[in-house]
């Protein structure tokens, strides 16, 4: 059976907005506009601002540095990337990166397969606050088979 997709052409800034943690996520190319075998996004990042130490149990990801300096820590290494830096996490790896500063980052993330960017349009929609509540944010992710393992980094 064939796919019936379409081609994506967005300019600058387009696509849907997804407000969390503290980060604008504007989904370039969502999941469901590739059946779910992707899905790439532009995150715009505040200094001194990441996610917590995690893990994607079934999601490849893949970051390239836009604007800014970032740190991304990988099963306790540390690579400290530039603009045109790139990094893949394979699924299952523990990881977390942080916007360096000192202005804002800006970086374009790829996942394989697609879904994460569902999960964080699903973490919008909740309002989650960090860190009251993070248990209903753990049960969410491992239903969605991601899991927060530990603190975000810092500078």
């Amino acid at each position: 059976m064939q796919r019936a997709l379409q081609e994506i052409a967005r300019g600058p800034g387009e696509g849907r907005k997804i407000h969390v943690f503290g980060v604008v996520l504007t989904v370039r190319i969502a999941s469901m506009d590739t059946g779910g075998d992707f899905a790439i996004w532009e995150e715009q990042s505040p200094p001194n601002c990441g996610p917590p130490r995690h893990i994607h149990h079934y999601v490849d990801e893949a970051f390239q540095i836009l604007e800014g300096r970032y740190r991304v820590w990988c099963d306790g290494r540390t690579h400290d990337l530039e603009p045109g830096g790139v990094a893949m996490v394979p699924k299952g790896m523990p990881h977390a990166f942080l916007c360096l500063g000192p202005g804002p980052g800006r970086m374009l993330t790829t996942v394989v397969p697609g879904g994460l960017d569902d999960f964080m349009a699903e973490v919008e929609a909740k309002a989650f606050k960090i860190p009251q509540d993070i248990q209903q944010l753990m049960e969410m992710a491992a239903s969605h088979g991601h899991a927060f393992i530990g603190p975000p980094l810092t500078p």
